[in-house]
């Protein structure tokens, strides 16, 4: 339900989606909700939106307005089912359904951006972008929920942008180069986040909620890139027209639009190639030691 890059919504379904297929079954990709064009919920259905926050202040499809659209997409196929011809999903179908939620990186950058990179400014709105991640999770489980799927937030400090964008002297970062606000921010979240889980495992005790440790899925990548085949951790292949590009570490992001910026020559051996290598080599053993399952 959250983007941190404009294809992060595709990088997590296709996480998703690859684990799956790794088990033995067979899905098709998700089709969004706002999707006019044939729409297939069979397999489910994508609510997630670009650059979407846990609160409403400066986006239109903040987490509550997803939450309010798949009570909509319910109640609308439970009608469906009961009056037309149709594979559409019932009662039991969404009882049964795996509820994934991925959000707040938005929320925590914008707020960093506001602070001027300041940790305590930041760490003191982290309750009220937790605050609706939980009402979500008790109003979906109000609806019929009961299996959910959450991540939490990855180093953002680690991320290319965020170090070509923002001036830092060594003592900004940590010991791999990743800015040391960004992660103890995440980090900060995540305990939070953490917390909320298992919350709700004995408050919702016929739910199964699976906390999923995004930040040490790619802190590994990053902190044992060559041990992935990477070459630079910190080097990205990015952007478009007028969009900002990043060619390394050292070099600040360059427009697309100056003759001078041209994309990466082996996309291969910068992090922008995640997404692909994660159906390869590294992706099982690293994604199976970051689930934390509890099963009620």
């Amino acid at each position: 339900m959250d983007t941190g890059w404009i294809s992060k919504n595709l990088k997590l379904i296709l996480w998703i989606w690859v684990f799956l297929v790794l088990i033995g079954e067979h899905l098709s990709y998700l089709s969004p909700y706002l999707d006019s064009l044939a729409p297939n919920f069979t397999s489910g259905v994508n609510f997630a939106v670009t650059g979407a926050m846990t609160l409403p202040q400066f986006v239109p499809f903040a987490l509550d307005v997803q939450v309010r659209q798949f009570v909509r997409f319910k109640n609308r196929s439970l009608e469906l089912q009961a009056t037309c011809s149709g594979s559409y999903m019932d009662e039991k179908g969404f009882r049964s359904a795996l509820y994934m939620i991925d959000i707040g990186q938005n929320d925590l950058l914008m707020a960093l951006y506001a602070s001027n990179l300041t940790y305590e400014p930041v760490a003191k709105q982290i309750p009220s972008f937790l605050a609706e991640i939980k009402l979500a999770i008790q109003n979906i489980y109000s609806y019929g929920g009961r299996k959910f799927w959450i991540h939490n937030i990855g180093p953002l400090g680690c991320a290319p942008k965020e170090l070509a964008l923002h001036p830092h002297t060594k003592a900004d970062l940590d010991r791999i180069g990743c800015f040391r606000v960004h992660n103890d921010l995440a980090k900060a979240f995540n305990r939070g986040l953490s917390d909320i889980c298992k919350e709700m495992r004995t408050v919702l005790k016929d739910a199964t909620i699976v906390y999923v440790d995004v930040y040490s899925i790619k802190y590994k990548l990053f902190s044992k890139f060559k041990k992935y085949g990477f070459e630079d951790p910190f080097m990205a292949c990015c952007g478009y027209r007028g969009l900002r590009i990043i060619t390394t570490k050292k070099e600040r992001a360059a427009s697309l639009v100056q003759p001078s910026a041209t994309m990466c020559r082996d996309r291969s051996s910068g992090t922008e190639f995640i997404s692909v290598k994660l159906q390869t080599e590294w992706f099982r053993p690293l994604f199976y030691q970051a689930i934390i399952l509890h099963h009620k």
